[in-house]
């Protein structure tokens, strides 16, 4: 009778660690896209910053990508960028022929108030403060491991 008890409860201990493995989901990143400083400091407000193996979600790479082309697509959603002819196009779902012509032709506009010099500034430091929170957490996360 004990030996069946044992095995029991082994095999729910095995069931209850698989479980919790399959639910530490790594959601790190190597790259992450955006338009312009407004369009970064929408997404580092937005995308969740915590992962479940890390404890700080590493945002990767920050590239930057031209207005036209869309972000990924998780990101689409926070994006503040004015629509583009061709970003519009090509997030949308019915897509024809006619529809890839007009959207390619299609003439955008810049925003002439855009400083390209204060929108590089601005890049810089929503970058440097994430590197901060970024630095701050791993030495948090550090500090909670070798204590256990």
């Amino acid at each position: 009778m004990g030996n069946q008890l044992e095995k029991r409860i082994s095999r729910l201990e095995r069931y209850w660690a698989e479980k919790k493995k399959e639910r530490l989901v790594c959601n790190c990143r190597t790259e992450t896209t955006f338009h312009s400083a407004p369009c970064l400091a929408a997404l580092l407000n937005s995308i969740p910053r915590v992962c479940p193996v890390h404890g700080f979600r590493d945002l990767g790479f920050f590239c930057f990508a031209s207005v036209k082309f869309p972000l990924v697509k998780e990101d689409n959603q926070f994006c503040p960028c004015p629509p583009h002819p061709w970003r519009s196009f090509v997030l949308s779902e019915n897509r024809t022929w006619e529809g890839h012509e007009a959207a390619r032709m299609a003439e955008y506009v810049p925003d002439p108030k855009f400083n390209f010099a204060e929108d590089k500034a601005r890049i810089e430091q929503l970058l440097a403060e994430y590197g901060e929170a970024r630095r701050r957490r791993s030495t948090i996360g550090t500090a909670n491991h070798s204590a256990t």
